[in-house]
């Protein structure tokens, strides 16, 4: 099986899902690791 270097998990607005399926990512992906990068909209 080939490793997947990376994944990306966007959405365009809130409750949209992204949390929901990032957990489900890592609790079935032991070994991957994650960076939450918060955009406020804000400059």
């Amino acid at each position: 099986m080939s490793k997947i270097a990376a994944c990306f998990i966007c959405g365009t607005d809130t409750d949209v899902g992204k949390t929901i399926v990032c957990s489900g990512l890592l609790k079935n992906l032991p070994d991957a690791q994650v960076l939450k990068v918060i955009q406020t909209g804000r400059r």
